[in-house]
């Protein structure tokens, strides 16, 4: 039986400076007024899409992913009224209507046909070889939420040749729930582009019993029995643990950023997914003792968080995400990088001793990270309630030539959040999260 996979009808695309307010979400630190938005895109450089619900009541819409075409083309993913759901805009911003079944360019898919599923979301994204969007993130299947993964044709159809009429589910864990964070592809050998797909997250029982949740499938969207014990495995780090980013060594090695209960952790993992790779990091560096584990000590009184992962061509391991910080004085919000060298040692080249940091006020948060082709690292996230992004060189100190001595802010209206960022060859920024109950995007000069 096919999975039901059908359009919404959008709201139209409206361009931010009419449809836009102050978001007033809270106190932002050392932001002008330069922000390099690309005023090409959208005439503003910031377009949001809106949706309907049932009845043509105002809809939901939650974008967590972005991939950029050969042609300019962007794709933006998440959830959609609680379904998986996909945007592809064209490069001035508009929606490409080509995209999908029924010229609107605006696909959702409610996998309850074949999965039996009461809600679905994507978190993450990547383009195959083919063109093809690999998108995973959970179904929420007989009560329990699940790791969930489905692939699109160029197109935005659904590919029918993927696991079960284009999809597939896992449980990492009898009777638990566990959700998926990123996607990564793992290939055969050094340079190979038929790799399979691993996938990161958390499962558990209870909000305070999560553990690290790695899964493999194959190209086909079959369980790789291979892996971990027949297709996952789960890592209790001794918090409540989750994976938000995946990286993949040129020996295979899989890596893994994430949180334990406040605490930033990196950790390196055999191939196969069955255990810690022991020989990553150093006796002095690790979580409650678990070998292969490293905790990333960019501070934090309340929190740490890491969002990202970057493989550098040379073998370093840079990590990204945001820290918390609460005093007398108040609270104060940190975008954080770290570079690690291929074994888990931080790199003391790097920063300030393998570590940066930058202030950004009150309300603020890193989720995701891309690196540029002069090796500059793009950190996107949120901060003061509206699309935040920082700049820094390769050696970790702070871009000042970018926008507003690094640092960049673009108000859609309230609550604007960054969660996927992507480069394009001309060296355009593109930033996609949500702004309300919207899709989000912005395009920013290099």
């Amino acid at each position: 039986m096919p999975v039901r996979s059908h359009l919404l009808l959008p709201l139209a695309s409206c361009l931010l400076i009419s449809c836009g307010g102050s978001s007033g979400d809270g106190p932002t630190t050392g932001f002008g007024s330069t922000n390099n938005l690309d005023n090409s895109f959208s005439s503003d450089g910031k377009v949001t899409t809106p949706f309907t619900g049932g009845n043509n009541a105002i809809g939901s819409g939650d974008a967590n992913a972005v991939s950029l075409q050969s042609d300019g083309k962007i794709v933006v993913a998440g959830a959609i009224n609680q379904d998986f759901g996909i945007v592809r805009y064209k490069s001035d911003g508009s929606i490409d209507n080509s995209f999908g079944l029924s010229g609107n360019g605006i696909v959702t898919t409610n996998w309850s046909v074949n999965l039996n599923s009461q809600a679905d979301s994507i978190a993450a994204m990547v383009q195959d070889s083919t063109g093809r969007f690999v998108v995973a993130g959970y179904s929420q299947v007989s009560g329990n939420f699940r790791f969930s993964v489905a692939r699109y044709l160029s197109d935005g159809t659904p590919d029918h040749d993927f696991g079960f009429v284009g999809s597939a589910t896992l449980q990492p864990e009898s009777g638990a729930d566990s959700s998926v964070n990123a996607i990564t592809v793992q290939p055969s050998s050094p340079g190979a582009t038929d790799g399979k797909v691993v996938l990161g997250g958390f499962s558990g029982v209870g909000g305070d019993t999560n553990k690290f949740a790695l899964a493999r499938f194959n190209t086909t969207g079959t369980i790789d029995t291979g892996f971990g014990t027949l297709g996952s495995s789960v890592f209790d780090l001794g918090g409540n643990d989750a994976i938000y980013a995946l990286g993949v060594q040129t020996n295979g090695l899989i890596l893994a950023a994430g949180v334990s209960t406040h605490t930033c952790v990196l950790a390196r993992f055999h191939a196969d997914g069955s255990q810690f790779d022991s020989s990553f990091g150093s006796t002095q560096t690790r979580i409650n003792s678990l070998a292969g584990t490293v905790v990333v000590p960019f501070g934090g009184s309340d929190d740490c968080q890491l969002r990202s992962i970057a493989v550098q061509d040379d073998g370093k391991v840079v990590v990204a995400g945001y820290t918390i910080t609460t005093t007398t004085s108040g609270t104060t919000s940190k975008f954080a990088l770290a570079r690690y060298d291929a074994t888990g040692v931080l790199d003391g080249a790097f920063g300030v001793n393998g570590i940066a940091t930058v202030d950004m006020g009150s309300n603020a948060e890193a989720n995701a990270m891309a690196v540029q082709a002069d090796g500059k690292f793009v950190l996107a996230g949120t901060a003061g309630g509206n699309f935040a992004l920082v700049r820094f060189n390769a050696n970790g100190m702070l871009d000042t030539s970018f926008a507003s001595d690094g640092k960049s802010l673009a108000d859609f209206g309230s609550g604007d959040v960054a969660k996927a960022v992507a480069i394009q060859p001309n060296g355009n920024i593109v930033a996609a999260g949500s702004s309300g109950n919207q899709f989000a995007v912005a395009r920013y000069k290099p």
